[in-house]
């Protein structure tokens, strides 16, 4: 799973659609290979700090890298 901002052409090309524009942190998942990977948009917060918070409902404790 990742966190990121994503720009209008990366979700018109993910098929996002309903969830207004491209302001916001989009918790997501990459789908195939790197080189040709496509991505599923979880959801979408306001801020990078409720991402944060989502992802701890979303990911298992032992599943979640461990910070530095």
């Amino acid at each position: 799973m990742c966190i990121s901002p994503l720009n209008e052409d990366v979700l018109d090309e993910a098929m996002v659609d309903g969830l207004g524009d491209d302001f916001g942190y989009f918790v997501y998942e990459t789908i195939g290979p790197r080189s040709k990977a496509c991505i599923e948009v979880l959801a979408k917060c306001p801020t990078y700090e409720a991402a944060v918070r989502l992802l701890e409902f979303l990911v298992p404790p032992l599943h979640r890298p461990i910070a530095a």
